[in-house]
């Protein structure tokens, strides 16, 4: 019979089965569980001690922004916001096209990616789709970071910490992408009635206009996806894609810088709704249009 004998320094209160252990001195026995053909391995007459690095309360907190910084890093980099595609090509090897935000290799901003889903997937086995950068290459972030103070606010209340296109709007029938970038609004279209880009990138087409500011949260009408929506100084603006004719709707917004003297805002979520409730719009298209409206 062998004995393992392990010398403790610290006093542990442990509820231990199907062992016996006999504590004599400080010392535990272990006796059961061990028969003539156990390997033991002898153990070092104490532990080893353990080297602790001792950080000033200025340094530990610069460990803990570096941590929290990293972790936010590898969490902007997953792929996210997807919209499955049905594909209508009988002939095709692909059933869906898969869209999604995501961090192409060797860039630091988010675009508009794209993967190809076969028809045909074996159960047992596991299926790595590959990915393809949907957009041709073009300045998404505003020129060294210069973003407006509205897109600044929006940042930290969304606790975003990925740069170029952080969000966008789809529009299913028409395949239309509508997204903001670089202090501007882009538009381009995949899918729907005007079929599939095959291979080569698309090169997104930007949406002029004659607003001062700049223009956030824009939406897509959902019966007239000719039509889009933005926010611009607090006010709802309306915009036509074909002609380029641009509408304020809304006149609660004065322009003034203090708050005080000019709190009313259009189709803006306040800052607890923003902040408690993580809602960051304040207005909606209505799902269906009624023919002559």
């Amino acid at each position: 019979m062998f004995t393992v004998c392990v010398q403790f320094f610290i006093f542990i209160n442990c509820l231990v089965s199907n062992t016996n252990f006999c504590c004599l001195g400080g010392n535990m026995t272990a006796v059961d569980g061990l028969t003539d053909s156990t390997e033991v391995v002898e153990m070092e007459d104490g532990p080893s001690q353990f080297y602790v690095e001792k950080h000033s309360w200025g340094g530990l907190r610069d460990i803990i922004h570096s941590s929290r910084k990293y972790s936010g890093m590898i969490a902007n980099k997953a792929p996210h916001d997807f919209h499955f595609v049905q594909k209508n090509d009988e002939s095709g090897p692909h059933s869906h096209r898969l869209y999604y935000l995501g961090m192409p290799y060797g860039s630091r901003e988010n675009s508009l990616l794209y993967s190809e889903i076969p028809k045909k997937i074996r159960k047992e086995a596991l299926l790595v789709l590959s990915w393809k950068q949907m957009l041709d290459h073009f300045q998404a972030t505003p020129h060294q970071g210069a973003y407006s103070r509205e897109e600044e606010l929006l940042r930290e209340r969304k606790r975003l910490g990925a740069f170029g296109i952080t969000s966008y709007d789809y529009h299913a029938q028409t395949g239309l992408f509508l997204f903001q970038a670089s202090n501007s609004l882009f538009y381009c279209q995949d899918g729907g009635n005007n079929g599939f880009i095959q291979s080569a990138p698309i090169k997104p087409v930007e949406i002029k206009t004659q607003c001062s500011g700049t223009r956030m949260d824009p939406k897509i009408s959902p019966g007239q996806p000719n039509f889009i929506a933005f926010i611009n100084n607090n006010d709802l603006w309306l915009a036509n894609l074909k002609s380029g004719e641009e509408r304020r709707l809304t006149f609660c917004h004065k322009g003034l810088d203090n708050v005080k003297e000019d709190p009313k805002s259009a189709g803006v979520a306040t800052f607890v709704i923003q902040e408690e409730f993580d809602r960051f719009t304040g207005y909606w298209w209505s799902p269906s249009t009624v023919e002559g409206e």
